[in-house]
C-alpha cells in the first residue's frame, strides 16, 4: 500500500502451464503485505502500541527502551532490543547543530523512529553471470526489516494522533517565544453532564517563569453556575528548581452543560495576558471554540465513531504523520550539547489496542485547578499542583541503577524497586538474564559480574509468570 494515494490490488492468478518468475513471486508478497499494511492504517493508525520509552544515560546520551509501533504507511516498527544512542550520531544532529548552536542555546528538539529496511545474505546470481550484467556483483537472497532514529526540529501542523482529534478539539491561543498555550476541549458532551476543559502550557526550552491569565465566556455551559470565568496560572512565586521540574502544566477547569440538545455550545477566550520573563503580551482578539451537546453518553460514542469513520479513505492516507517518540530539551553551544530534560511522547501518539487498557492519555504535565469558587487566578494558582496518577492499582518495577558503566569483570549489585509504593518480592523471585550473554552473568541474587567484551548490554528481571519486567542498561568500556 503506498502511504500518499490510493492503488488497487492486484493479485496472481494461477493456470496450469503457467511460466513463474521473481516479478510474480514479488505480486504474490506484495498482495497480502500491502493489504496487511492497509488494515494496520485504517484499524489502529499511527502511533507506540507498546514500549519505545525514551531515557536519559547521561549528558549526551539517550536509552531507547524495546518496543512496536505502526507507522503512516501502516508497516510495523519494531525495536526489538534497548538502544544507547548517543545524540551526536543520529542522523539529524550535524543539520540541526550547524543552525542552532552559533552560540549557547536551549533548544528543542524531537525523537523520530520510522520503518527503514535493507537487503541481506548476499548470493551469486547465476543469470547475471549468464547475462554479462554490466553492474556486476552477486544478488541479495533476503530483505530484513528494522527501523531507524533520528532527530528533527520540526514540528507537525496539526495534532498527529487521530483518535484524539475525532475526540477533542484544540484550540491554539499563543505560540511565541518558545511558548505554547492551547485549549483543550471536546468535541461532544451529554446534556445535563460535568466535563473537563484543559489549558496546556508548553514551555518548552524556556526557563524564565511564565504568567497566564484570560477569561471564559459561556454559552449553554457552566463553571460553578458561573456564565463567565478567570482562570490563571503564575510562577512568578515559584523557585527556579520548582519551575524547572517540568516543561509546562495543564489547568484543568470543570463544566456543566445544559439539559438543552444544542449543536453550538460556545466557549469563548478573551482578555488573554501573558508574561514571559520580563516580557509582557496581550491578545485583543478573541477565540472561539464549539461544543455539540446531545442527548446522552450512548450518542457522545457514536458521534466519535461516525467523525472518525466519515473520513474518506483518500484523505486518511494523506495524512503521514512521523512517530515522535520524545521532545529533547538541549543546551548546545559550537563546543558541546547537553541533555536538559527529556518529554516521552509530546503528541501523545500511543495506539490502544483491545489487548491494552482502554483508558483515555493522561495528561503530560501536572495538573492544578484552574478556577477557584470566586473566580480568582490568583487563588486559584496556590492550590497545590499535583501530578496525574494512574487509576490502575498494577505494581510497576524498576532496577537501580538503570544505567551503569562498569569496566571489565566489575561487580555490580541490582536492587528492584516499585513505583508505586508497593514491596516488591526479594531479587530471588524474579527470572534474571543478560543480554547479549556475552555480556556476563548475573546471579539469582541480582549480582551482574561484567565480561571482557566491551559493549551495551540489558539486564533483565522478570517474574515468573511474564507479567512483570524490568530492564537496566550495562555499558562495559
Amino acid at each position: 500500500m503506498q502511504s500518499d494515494g490510493i492503488i488497487s490490488f492486484k493479485r496472481n492468478r494461477y493456470f496450469f502451464g503457467k511460466l513463474l518468475t521473481a516479478a510474480d513471486f514479488e505480486t504474490e508478497q506484495r498482495y497480502f503485505i500491502e493489504k496487511q499494511q492497509l488494515l494496520n492504517r485504517l484499524m489502529y493508525g499511527v502511533g507506540v502500541v507498546c514500549g519505545m520509552g525514551v531515557l536519559k544515560a547521561d549528558d549526551e546520551t539517550i536509552v531507547v527502551e524495546s518496543g512496536f509501533a505502526f507507522d503512516s504507511a501502516g508497516r510495523e516498527v519494531i525495536i526489538p532490543h534497548s538502544q544507547i544512542c548517543k545524540l551526536s550520531r543520529l542522523d539529524g544532529f550535524n543539520q540541526i547543530a550547524a543552525v542552532k548552536s552559533q552560540a549557547s542555546n536551549i533548544v528543542d528538539v524531537y525523537l523520530c523512529v520510522q520503518y527503514d529496511e535493507t537487503p541481506c545474505d548476499a548470493v551469486h546470481s547465476i543469470a547475471r553471470s549468464a547475462l554479462d550484467d554490466e553492474n556486476g556483483g552477486p544478488e541479495y537472497n533476503k530483505t530484513i526489516e528494522k527501523c531507524s532514529l533520528y532527530l528533527t526540529a520540526g514540528e507537525p501542523l496539526t495534532h498527529p494522533h487521530e483518535p484524539y482529534n475525532s475526540r477533542y478539539s484544540d484550540m491554539l491561543i499563543f505560540n511565541e517565544n518558545g511558548v505554547r498555550v492551547s485549549i483543550c476541549a471536546p468535541r461532544y458532551v451529554a446534556a445535563g453532564k460535568t466535563f473537563n476543559i484543559e489549558t496546556h502550557i508548553d514551555k518548552g526550552a524556556v526557563t524564565s517563569p511564565v504568567d497566564v491569565s484570560f477569561r471564559l465566556k459561556l454559552s449553554f455551559l457552566t463553571a460553578d453556575g458561573k456564565r463567565e470565568i478567570r482562570i490563571g496560572y503564575s510562577e512568578s512565586k515559584l523557585s527556579s528548581s520548582q519551575r524547572n521540574l517540568n516543561a509546562g502544566c495543564t489547568l484543568r477547569a470543570t463544566l456543566t452543560a445544559s439539559n438543552t440538545v444544542i449543536d453550538f455550545a460556545e466557549i469563548s477566550v478573551f482578555d488573554f495576558k501573558i508574561k514571559i520573563g520580563d516580557l509582557n503580551r496581550g491578545i485583543s482578539e478573541s477565540f472561539l471554540s464549539q461544543v455539540r451537546i446531545v442527548q446522552n453518553e450512548n450518542d457522545v460514542t457514536s458521534l466519535i465513531h461516525e467523525t472518525q469513520a466519515s473520513k474518506n479513505l483518500e484523505d486518511v492516507l494523506k495524512n503521514n504523520p512521523e512517530i515522535y517518540l520524545a521532545r529533547l530539551n538541549l543546551i548546545m553551544s559550537p563546543e558541546y550539547c547537553i541533555i536538559s530534560k527529556i518529554e516521552p511522547l509530546p503528541f501523545r501518539q500511543r495506539v490502544t489496542v483491545p489487548a491494552y487498557s482502554l483508558t483515555e492519555a493522561r495528561p503530560k504535565f501536572p495538573v492544578i485547578s484552574a478556577v477557584s469558587k470566586r473566580g480568582n487566578p490568583k487563588e486559584a494558582t496556590e492550590q497545590k499542583i499535583t501530578e496525574p496518577t494512574d487509576e490502575s492499582s498494577t505494581r510497576s518495577l524498576m532496577l537501580y541503577p538503570d544505567v551503569y558503566y562498569a569496566k571489565p569483570h566489575e561487580t555490580v549489585t541490582f536492587e528492584i524497586n516499585s513505583t508505586n509504593g508497593q514491596k516488591p518480592s526479594t531479587p530471588e523471585s524474579f527470572i534474571w538474564s543478560v543480554f547479549p550473554e556475552s555480556g556476563g552473568r548475573i546471579s539469582r541474587s541480582g549480582i551482574f559480574t561484567a565480561s571482557d567484551e566491551k559493549g551495551s548490554y540489558t539486564i533483565t528481571a522478570q517474574t515468573p509468570d511474564n507479567l512483570e519486567k524490568a530492564e537496566s542498561f550495562i555499558v562495559i568500556g
